[in-house]
């Protein structure tokens, strides 16, 4: 800033010399005590300015010397660099802004600045997402991942083929393993094409991820393992038991793994899950499916179950299975307290089936009007 004013001070006082010529002849004279100096009034000017660089160079020099080594050119440049910084951050605003041209004219009055590695970069953050060439693994590792960003965003999923997008992050995991953000969007990608055993494989790999919650790594786990589990020609049991594993109380787990028993010829087993479910955990969709599987036996069913105590679910479950086995008074005074005492549609809707059975049209009508309010009202 001092550089500045003291170039724009010589420039002002070259004009007045120059329009006025006869100034800079005049004699100027200064006497102080018993010392006088005498000189034409442009020489002086001359003189001063160059005393007043010379102390603005000494400063710059003894800071370049305070600063160290290294610091001394970086010290003595001027408000060059200063100019080439705006330069830059003008070009960057254009570059950001996709303005025509996107600044390139600006950034060669700040090439000095820009080093030859950070060029391609600037031309691929020119490109829209689509726009982006494929992945080449033989550019620098910055510019595959930076390119790999850009053409991954979530935002244009739809208008950049998927295989495109896919090959990018495989790319940018080459050459930054690890890095939180690829693998977070490749594992976006095999969620949308349901590919079950690469989004297992990703999330193993994961080791820790601070863009997802550990509670959102084990859902997703499970999903996967439970989505293989009914693929063909998979291992459904062996699926089923590493999600057992990671969750052993999860409600779709249980369930799977009862129907996993059903579909190998063994009943008694997903009838033993289920019920041990039920003592612990107030899960109606466990409890239907255990009615589905037990109500065909009516009586003895009922018999086999009908000292087990646990929770609401189990309760209706009793009812239901008193019904199956002919006994109508029990299953009604076990489901009447469920009615009283907890807002399920379930439970109205099972009262409605049994008043409508016994030609009840009205009970069944009030029944299965009071289920739909409380469905809506679970909305």
């Amino acid at each position: 800033m001092k550089l500045k004013l003291l170039l724009l001070l010589a420039f002002v006082l070259t004009i007045a010399f120059t329009l006025f010529p006869h100034v800079s002849q005049e004699i100027f004279r200064i006497e102080a005590f018993g010392w006088q100096l005498e000189t034409k009034q442009g020489v002086f000017v001359v003189f001063m300015l160059i005393v007043f660089f010379l102390i603005w160079f000494v400063q710059r020099l003894i800071a370049a010397v305070m600063a160290g080594p290294g610091k001394i050119w970086q010290t003595l440049r001027t408000g060059g660099q200063q100019r080439r910084e705006q330069h830059l951050q003008t070009a960057l605003h254009d570059y950001i802004d996709m303005r025509p041209k996107n600044g390139q004219r600006t950034f060669k009055k700040a090439q000095k600045l820009v080093p030859d590695w950070a060029k391609p970069l600037l031309d691929s953050l020119s490109l829209l997402p689509n726009q982006q060439a494929d992945a080449d693994l033989q550019q620098e590792p910055l510019h595959v991942a930076f390119t790999a960003r850009i053409a991954s965003d979530p935002e244009w999923k739809d208008k950049v083929d998927v295989s495109k997008r896919q090959a990018h992050l495989e790319a940018w995991l080459k050459v930054h393993p690890d890095a939180p953000l690829a693998q977070i969007r490749l594992l976006d990608i095999y969620l949308e094409k349901k590919s079950w055993q690469e989004v297992l494989d990703m999330l193993y790999a994961i080791k820790s991820q601070p863009l997802r919650s550990q509670a959102w790594i084990i859902d997703k786990k499970i999903e996967a393992l439970l989505a293989l589990s009914q693929e063909e020609g998979s291992d459904a049991l062996a699926c089923l038991q590493q999600a057992e594993k990671i969750s052993p109380q999860h409600q779709d787990i249980v369930l799977a793994r009862g129907h996993a028993h059903i579909q190998t010829n063994n009943p008694q087993a997903a009838e033993k899950l289920w019920l041990n479910y039920l003592k612990k955990h107030d899960d109606l969709s466990i409890a239907q499916a255990t009615l589905s599987l037990m109500q065909g036996e009516g009586l003895a069913a009922f018999r086999r179950m009908e000292k087990i105590k646990g929770t609401q679910a189990l309760l209706w479950l009793h009812a239901c299975l008193a019904h199956a086995g002919k006994l109508e008074g029990l299953a009604e005074e076990t489901l009447k307290p469920l009615l009283e005492n907890n807002a399920c549609p379930l439970f109205w809707q099972t009262w409605a089936q049994w008043s409508a059975q016994k030609g009840e049209h009205q009970r069944a009508f009030e029944a299965y009007e009071q289920a739909i309010q409380l469905q809506n009202n679970s909305l």
